[in-house]
């Protein structure tokens, strides 16, 4: 509560007149999740306090990319209540990012708000959000969708002629596959990629992943490649590595490619795995009945 006293000369007698002005509550907001999580609820502490007491306080949420604010109820008190920490919820985030602020309003007369940040709506806080990632063991046999629909990502470098797509004739014994074609020639170098959903290593010590493959027209122009990513999901980021140059069979005919070690990565929260086709005019990749896994004995081997 401010007061300001004006004095007003020029008369018999001075006139001081009262003006009160009420400021609003003082707020911080603390966020309490190490990794937010999307469609996941984010915890959150408000510290709030005002002589006057505290009316309310409300939370503010929206997708980064959303014009449209929601808005929660954190908590209701009455003029006694001068001081509160608070902890709350706001109720689902969204990925890549949630901006949200903190309103609260004081039980004056008549009743003062503040935000969380200052400017409250114009300049709210981003939360960086974390997609939900997929616990092991994780299969997948591109049955039941198009690649994206089983959220299997097939981005390109340069042009995308060639991408990967779901192939519903040439599965692993049956149903369908994830396939490239061949290419052609006169083309400048594609760079194409198959690429998983978010899977989490945090509880492994130790992880692997196999597949079954048919490869057509298998030659010394053929590229294959495993790569991961703990980072970003698309590999302009730049923040994929390569796990390993993988073997390309020169006959055609479904095959179990062999276990390949990912227990560098154990322990990481979020992972993505790209196969990865490079060339011109190569071979047809088919790629099926894909197994992320505890490491164990590759007893077919």
């Amino acid at each position: 509560m401010l007061l300001f006293i004006l004095a007003c000369g020029g008369s018999e007698k001075d006139e001081t007149v009262e003006e009160v002005f009420n400021e609003g509550p003082s707020i911080t907001v603390t966020v309490l999740n190490e990794r937010p999580i999307e469609t996941e609820p984010l915890s959150i502490q408000v510290d709030v306090s005002d002589s006057d007491g505290i009316a309310d306080v409300i939370g503010y949420y929206r997708s980064s990319d959303s014009s449209y604010w929601n808005q929660v109820l954190l908590w209701e008190g009455s003029s006694s209540d001068t001081e509160q920490t608070i902890e709350a919820e706001i109720p689902v985030l969204w990925s890549p990012g949630t901006e949200i602020y903190v309103k609260a309003t004081d039980a004056g007369n008549p009743a003062a708000y503040s935000f969380f940040p200052e400017r409250g709506p114009d300049e709210p806080i981003l939360v960086e959000v974390f997609p939900e990632s997929l616990s092991l063991p994780y299969t997948q046999d591109f049955e039941g969708g198009d690649l994206l629909s089983l959220n299997w990502w097939s981005p390109c470098e340069g042009r995308d002629t060639f991408a990967f797509f779901r192939n519903t004739s040439n599965g692993n014994g049956e149903g369908a596959s994830a396939y490239h074609p061949a290419g052609s020639s006169g083309i400048d170098e594609v760079r194409d990629w198959l690429i998983s959903p978010p899977l989490d290593f945090s509880g492994e010590e130790g992880i692997m992943v196999g597949w079954w493959e048919d490869v057509r027209s298998g030659s010394a122009d053929s590229s294959h490649s495993l790569w991961i990513s703990t980072d970003q999901r698309l590999p302009d980021a730049g923040t994929y590595v390569e796990v390993q140059t993988l073997d390309v069979p020169l006959e055609s005919g479904w095959r179990r490619y062999r276990y390949v070690d990912l227990s560098d990565w154990a322990g990481e929260p979020m992972v993505y795995l790209g196969w990865k086709w490079t060339g011109v005019l190569a071979d047809e990749w088919y790629i099926d009945d894909i197994e992320v896994r505890a490491l164990g004995p590759d007893l077919e081997v």
